[in-house]
């Protein structure tokens, strides 16, 4: 079984200014000690209004980030930078 396989998923849930409610996805492998790091910074795109917003990641998921425009109607997603 590869190390793919063994990535678990993970969904955080955003809202943009816009209103728009998005979920940044993506694999996580922090079972791999080589992989315990500082978490990392990437850049995405409301899938709304296309504003531009920094978050971060374990170090290795950066490579597997997706966006997801989402239907939530939660109240208590979080509205700025700093899923993870």
């Amino acid at each position: 079984m590869g190390l793919a396989a063994e990535r678990e998923p993970k969904r955080s849930p955003h809202r943009c200014d816009c209103g728009q409610a998005f979920d940044v996805c993506y694999l996580d492998d922090r079972r791999d000690p080589s992989r315990d790091g500082d978490p990392v910074t990437v850049d995405v795109s409301c899938p709304g209004c296309g504003r531009s917003r920094t978050f971060t990641v374990p170090i290795g998921a950066e490579r597997t980030v997706t966006v997801e425009a989402s239907e939530s109607e939660h109240e208590d997603l979080v509205d700025e930078g700093g899923g993870g």
